[in-house]
């Protein structure tokens, strides 16, 4: 079955005044957002992101799914998977 994962966890930091973004890992980005609140000025926005991708809980690859059945390409497992919650319905 697939999974959704969160990565590139990230601070980014919209400046006012042509200041630099600050990377980071999602542990320490709330942190990292008070700190700035409390010690830098001349910004206009501060926001925790992240990037998010689809992959096989099963092989970990990249989910993908032929468009007409979505039967997973990935691994024999996914499929296997796919087709008995399938049979269910």
């Amino acid at each position: 079955m697939k999974k959704t994962i969160k990565e590139n966890f990230r601070v980014e930091v919209i400046p006012d005044e042509g200041h630099h973004a600050y990377e980071g890992l999602m542990g320490q980005c709330e942190d990292i957002r008070r700190q700035i609140k409390r010690h830098i000025d001349g910004y206009e926005d501060i926001r925790i992101e992240w990037d998010t991708k689809v992959i096989c809980e099963f092989c970990g690859s990249v989910w993908e799914e032929e468009w007409d059945t979505e039967l997973p390409f990935c691994c024999e497992k996914a499929q296997e998977e796919f087709k008995a919650t399938r049979e269910k319905k």
